[in-house]
């Protein structure tokens, strides 16, 4: 599996060091980047710091993502962290009010993007994850046969 981590041009984007909301992608290397499905979204005070978490976790649990050890070798799927949008207003703010509005547009993010992993009403993860995560890449590694 590739990924790529914040970047454009295959340089990174130093804006993700900054707080705001992010999507974990998912796609055949090769592929429109639109046709990429959201694997996940979340937010934080500093995007970078919270998706390097986000990989460690991968590597150790694929699970945690909805899926399996075996899809880490197969060497033309691709992982995309990206961001989502940028919040450059909660300077100033209070930590709270920060809180509430990074999940605010967290929120949004995922009622709009339906990350397969998550909820489509919270930040939770879909119990049903592995079951969803597995026949999206099935049916995208069908169509590259």
């Amino acid at each position: 599996m590739k990924i790529r981590f914040f970047e454009r041009n295959e340089f990174l984007i130093k804006k993700a060091i900054g707080p705001g909301i992010y999507n974990i992608k998912i796609g055949l290397s090769g592929e429109n980047k639109v046709e990429y499905k959201s694997l996940y979204i979340g937010q934080s005070y500093s995007m970078m710091t919270r998706c390097s978490t986000h990989l460690y976790e991968l590597h150790k649990n694929p699970s945690y993502f909805g899926l399996k050890g075996d899809d880490l070798s197969i060497d033309n799927l691709e992982l995309i962290v990206e961001i989502y949008e940028l919040i450059d207003e909660v300077e100033g703010l209070s930590s709270g009010d920060r809180n509430i509005l990074l999940r605010k547009k967290e929120l949004e993010a995922i009622k709009k993007l339906k990350p397969l992993s998550q909820l489509e009403t919270s930040d939770r993860l879909n119990p049903k994850r592995a079951d969803i995560v597995r026949d999206y890449l099935d049916e995208l590694l069908k169509r590259n046969v």
